[in-house]
């Protein structure tokens, strides 16, 4: 009997954006959004192209990964650095 099945040789699944470790533009793009509120100017100052900073800062703020860090800029800000368990 012969197969009509082939081998898969499938690439492993791409990773989703916004998951995995932060870049360093998104790093920047959340500490600036955290100082100023304003995605545009957090996504300029981040690096970002001016022309299309604005469709960046809507895309960056939708990424888990970023909302992630701004939640732990916000913590910090409202409780000084994170406590990460008793100290000796």
């Amino acid at each position: 009997m012969v197969s009509n099945t082939t081998q898969s040789h499938d690439k492993p699944a791409a990773r989703q954006p916004g998951t995995g470790p932060l870049t360093q533009r998104q790093r920047n793009f959340a500490r600036e959004y955290h100082l100023s509120g304003i995605g545009q100017q957090a996504a300029i100052n981040a690096g970002f192209s001016e022309k299309c900073a604005a469709s960046q800062a809507n895309r960056l703020l939708n990424y888990a990964n970023v909302r992630v860090e701004l939640a732990r800029l916000e913590a910090e800000a409202a409780f000084g650095e994170i406590d990460n368990g008793p100290r000796r």
